[in-house]
């Protein structure tokens, strides 16, 4: 898949019939290298963000791969997930350096206005914040990323506001449509 249908397919975010998943994994080459990019498609349409286990199966019976290997895959990196994902992960640095420099600020504000833990979806399925090893931001900290991008140098009332401007739609098309 080219990365302009890729990046139209993260636009379209929807349920998808059985009829467009096998299309789109039959778009790749029936190679088993092609296993982490056809996950990360079909992650990238999934209305969750994630690969739904009859998915996972489809795949690996395109790749002629038994389900145990593509549910290793999926466990082994994180970029990919098993589990229905918030429209909006928020990424929260948990390095040495950031937890010097306002990161437990940031987790204990987002705890607060979402009310949830990390790694688990605030009741509306919006957000879900997580904690993630360096993204070597530490200048920019406390900060928090989200689809790429960072937010620096935030207070607790700029993480209320960055999290009303997020449900708004505001940084949509800087996000990637997220």
């Amino acid at each position: 898949m080219s990365y302009h249908k890729m990046k139209e397919a993260i636009f379209m975010r929807q349920t998808m019939t059985l009829t467009q998943k096998v299309a789109l994994i039959k778009s790749y080459a029936p190679e088993p290298q092609q296993v982490v990019n056809i996950l990360l498609a079909l992650q990238a349409v999934s209305e969750a963000n994630y690969v739904d286990l009859a998915t996972a199966r489809l795949v690996a019976d395109y790749l002629k791969m038994n389900d145990a290997q593509i549910f290793e895959l999926i466990s082994y990196y994180p970029i990919l997930h098993s589990k229905p994902q918030a429209h909006y992960v928020l990424e929260v640095c948990d390095s040495a350096p950031c937890q010097l420099t306002g990161n437990q600020m940031v987790q204990a504000t987002l705890r607060d206005a979402l009310g949830v833990g990390e790694n688990e979806a605030s009741s509306d399925g919006e957000f879900m914040y997580c904690p993630v090893t360096c993204l070597g931001a530490c200048d920019q900290a406390p900060f928090i990323r989200v689809n790429g991008r960072i937010f620096p140098n935030l207070t607790a009332d700029a993480i209320w506001e960055l999290l009303a401007d997020l449900k708004a739609g505001r940084y949509a098309a800087q996000l990637g449509g997220a």
